[in-house]
């Protein structure tokens, strides 16, 4: 018997975070399998959100989740939030995304930003 597998969350697919999930991106087009069709080959379930509803569609076209909260799609085992600054990262885990609200340990957050805020170092 196997275990089940933790679902994945998706949250920022922009300039950087289409990329991490090599979705096929509105203005760019991905040309091979994307990270969310391989996890859900997987066993994968994949929740996905995004502000821009293209780049959220663009996900759910490849057989993601779509949610309409940050917090809809971090209530997940792992978390992929990929947004503009750590400002977004703090916003979207603990102010008015609440998605950190929604995680229960042992959940796994991985999180990238494109630009340096120095409130964070």
């Amino acid at each position: 018997m196997s275990a089940q597998k933790p679902t994945v969350g998706w949250i920022g697919l922009g300039a950087m975070g289409q990329g991490m999930a090599q979705v096929s991106h509105p203005i760019r087009p991905a040309s091979r399998m994307s990270n969310i069709q391989s996890l859900l080959s997987q066993g994968f379930k994949v929740k996905a959100y995004d502000v821009y509803k293209p780049s959220l569609e663009a996900a759910v076209k490849v057989g993601a989740e779509p949610c309409a909260t940050p917090a809809e799609a971090g209530n997940v085992g792992i978390l992929g939030l990929m947004v503009v600054n750590a400002l977004q990262v703090e916003d979207a885990l603990f102010g008015s995304g609440q998605v950190a609200a929604g995680m229960s340990p042992p959940a796994i957050e991985r999180c990238s930003y494109t630009q340096f805020c120095p409130r964070m170092r």
